[in-house]
């Protein structure tokens, strides 16, 4: 009876992934609209384009393409934004331009000081490799990782780190001990579970509770909203109809700053949000949630993009209404396998990419991204030097923090592996070229000091 239970579960779960099919658009209560299934929640006005229902046809179903589409729209939207910010009346008052929202170079609020703006990788206890270069930032400036950023973005373990500083909820030595501490708990060692789970494809291998035990015990009661500085976590969503059936999966950014403006959304709480972009599949269930007046449930980010730097970028050019060219982008990354140990792909995966169900929305689609985001991260950095140069930052101002690993797998948490993570973490830093490093920790003290004046 376990096994039947089991095998219908994973059947259940390999039929909704591979089930991307579209419909006619539903109105929803909060203004947007469901494309066959598929919410599209509004983001600003401004950035609410619209989809005339004659080129619904022509909108991909599949995550990653509904994430692509959104971030044209968004970068489309840009010029807009800062003609808007040039257009406006300007008050005397103090409060038309919050403190921690500076307008860059000559814009509302004039404010020359470089800002930091930081993206962090998905990747279980590998994000130990980013806590610890975190903390050797902090250590080396005397800085407190509550000032460190002006905008995050995170992907998984990656959007928990991105949320320590944006929430004032961890400092940067408590990062580093949530990954030493904490999450052993979350990836607990047992053979029987990867037996009796298939290696998590009838049901996943881990339970849900440590991890959301965790993320209520740090997060409390904190909600999207409260960010204090321009937040972004990446998710992937399925909403559930009247009858009970799940909608098709759909990538979606939980962005503090829509959180504040819409009031479906004001009220969403940083645990939930959390618990949805670290859901990683055969790993953890699905959580499943009240989200913008719907049950919802939630996939892994990883799955549509594991290293958020564009996120990143937008979010604060969203928000700044200009990045100036000596700011600095951090691309946290959580490693990649040491070239000595690759290995080409195997024949089940090359066979794999020659299966058209399988390739076309279906589980080694979604494998793939996940992969592609894990071992290939230099796609995504590609990807975001161009964004980042077209807004204007000079590229020796964009550092990439990441280090070759003897493993890269996500639930490994022995203690030599986590010392291996700390000790190459703690390192990126130091091998940074001379006028790289002392580029990085003087922008950061600069920055600091500007801010306590």
């Amino acid at each position: 009876m376990l096994m039947r239970s089991l095998f219908k579960q994973g059947l259940c779960s390999l039929i909704v992934s591979m089930n991307l099919s579209g419909g006619s658009p539903e109105p929803r209560p909060d203004g947007s609209e469901f494309l066959g299934g598929l919410p599209r929640l509004r983001m600003m006005p401004i950035f609410s384009v619209g989809h005339p229902s004659e080129k619904l046809s022509q909108r991909s179903f599949q995550p990653f393409s509904c994430l692509r589409q959104d971030y044209e729209e968004r970068l489309q939207a840009l010029p807009s934004l800062v003609e808007q910010a040039r257009d406006s009346d300007v008050s005397d008052d103090e409060s038309v331009t919050p403190i921690n929202s500076p307008v860059k170079d000559g814009g509302v609020g004039l404010d020359t000081t470089p800002q930091i703006y930081a993206s962090f990788s998905g990747g279980g206890a590998k994000g130990l490799l980013q806590a610890s270069a975190q903390r050797a930032i902090c250590e080396e400036t005397g800085i407190k990782l509550r000032d460190l950023y002006d905008a995050v973005a995170g992907t998984s373990v990656g959007a928990i780190l991105g949320a320590a500083s944006a929430f004032d909820v961890l400092s940067a030595e408590d990062c580093v001990n949530f990954f030493k501490e904490e999450v052993p708990g979350v990836f607990p060692a047992s053979r029987w579970n990867k037996f009796i789970t298939m290696g998590g494809f009838a049901a996943p291998v881990y339970s849900r509770e440590p991890l959301d035990l965790i993320l209520q015990d740090k997060f409390g009661d904190k909600k999207l909203s409260d960010a204090r500085i321009p937040y972004a976590a990446v998710s992937v969503l399925q909403y559930q109809d009247p009858y009970g059936f799940w909608s098709n999966p759909v990538s979606h950014i939980f962005n503090s700053k829509i959180a504040i403006e819409n009031p479906l959304l004001h009220d969403t709480y940083m645990s939930h949000v959390l618990a949805a972009t670290s859901a990683a599949p055969s790993y953890f269930r699905s959580p499943e949630w009240e989200y913008a007046g719907k049950k919802a449930r939630a996939l892994d980010g990883g799955l549509v993009a594991n290293s958020p730097d564009n996120q990143v970028l937008l979010l604060a050019y969203e928000h700044y209404q200009k990045l100036g060219s000596d700011d600095i982008v951090l691309l946290y990354r959580t490693g990649g396998l040491d070239p000595k140990l690759e290995k080409k792909p195997g024949f089940i995966t090359r066979s794999l990419n020659r299966i058209s169900p399988f390739r076309r929305g279906g589980l080694y689609e979604h494998a793939g991204s996940v992969f592609h985001s894990f071992m290939d991260s230099g796609l995504a950095e590609d990807n975001a030097r161009r964004l980042a140069l077209s807004l204007g930052i000079k590229e020796e101002n964009i550092f990439t923090l990441n280090a070759d690993l003897s493993d890269t797998d996500m639930a490994r948490v022995d203690v030599p592996f986590l010392t291996e993570l700390e000790e190459k973490g703690g390192g990126i830093i130091k091998a940074l070229e001379h006028g790289q490093r002392e580029r990085l920790l003087n922008a950061v003290r600069t920055r600091a000091e500007a801010r306590r004046e």
